[in-house]
């Protein structure tokens, strides 16, 4: 197991997470979106998927633009009426979470640009 911080120390940059709460229907049966939250979280700057990453994507999925990052902030996949986290980098580009490995102390998560 490795230290995440101790390694990744000078090399951790500012995201914005957004969050949103999970969303419910109202009493017309109209889909009414959770409250979003944006919090500010450290990672390690975003990295291209390499070979083996790509070849384990949905079919389809090989043509987007993917990133993948390492943090000790839990981000959160879709699930259910749980929208994904969204990831916005310094360049102001936005990135939807698409799957977080717990690694222990920290998450290897990958992301899918949101055109």
């Amino acid at each position: 197991m490795i230290d995440f911080n101790a390694v990744f120390a000078g090399s951790l940059i500012d995201y914005t997470k957004v969050s949103n709460g999970a969303g419910s229907t109202n009493d017309e049966g109209a889909w009414m979106p959770g409250v979003e939250t944006q919090t500010v979280f450290k990672a390690v700057e975003l990295q291209p998927l390499n070979m083996n990453e790509l070849v384990n994507l949905p079919d389809g999925e090989r043509q987007e633009s993917y990133a993948k990052t390492y943090t000790t902030e839990s981000l959160k996949i879709r699930e259910g009426d749980q929208d994904a986290d969204e990831v916005i980098n310094s360049d102001g580009l936005r990135f939807k979470v698409m799957q977080s490995e717990n690694r222990n102390d920290y998450f290897k998560v990958y992301l899918r640009l949101i055109r």
